[in-house]
């Protein structure tokens, strides 16, 4: 029998060193500080949205005690197209023709043509939008025909109000508004330059 010790025939798994130990250690951390800014963004968004909001029914209180026909010809003093003010209500033009001739609307569109009003001034007077209903129709990008009365209309206030205060890229609004804006208002063309720098327009390749 032979006195020599079994050779060991497993491999030995290398160690990380020091450095590769501190460098491990740097990325969980970095990792765990950007999950908690983003968890403290998002409930910064929240927070910051749901005072707006409250702001927002704190101002269309005292309107929603004025006549309509008051408050209809405040919209209209700001520009506002009675097609307009009908889609943002979410009523028909005739419905409005009816108010103004003295028709009582029913609570909640007393309400929203009040709000409306509110969110109007609101623009106005803190965003400085000089004229708050054009701004309301303008397309937030060339993407898509998606405006600010849009946003309105689908009752997302709270993305008007990001958009007017710069808050929000025009892409983060339009996917957080409607995420399949891209397919439902996507281009059977493209507009490219020539080598001559002229423009064209020419189908897309799919």
């Amino acid at each position: 029998m032979s006195d020599q010790a079994p050779t060991s025939t497993s491999t030995e798994v290398a160690r990380p060193t020091s450095t590769e130990t501190t460098v491990r250690q740097l990325v969980r951390a970095a990792a765990g500080l950007r999950d908690e800014s983003n968890m403290l963004s998002d409930d910064a968004k929240d927070l910051h949205r749901r005072a707006l909001l409250h702001n927002l029914d704190t101002r269309t209180a005292p309107h929603a005690q004025r006549a309509v026909t008051e408050l209809l010809e405040a919209l209209s003093g700001y520009g506002f197209a009675w097609s307009a003010i009908a889609r943002m209500v979410g009523v028909s033009v005739p419905a409005l023709r009816k108010w103004r001739n003295g028709e009582t609307p029913t609570g909640p569109n007393r309400r929203r043509l009040a709000q409306l009003l509110a969110m109007v001034e609101f623009l106005a007077k803190d965003y400085l939008v000089d004229d708050p209903a054009s701004w309301m129709e303008v397309p937030i990008s060339s993407e898509a025909p998606i405006s600010p009365g849009d946003l309105y209309a689908l009752d997302r206030t709270d993305l008007v109000l990001d958009w007017a205060s710069h808050r929000m890229e025009a892409t983060a609004v339009l996917d957080e508004s409607m995420p399949d804006w891209r397919e439902r208002y996507a281009s059977d063309f493209e507009v490219s330059r020539w080598h001559d720098g002229q423009l064209v327009t020419r189908p897309r390749e799919r």
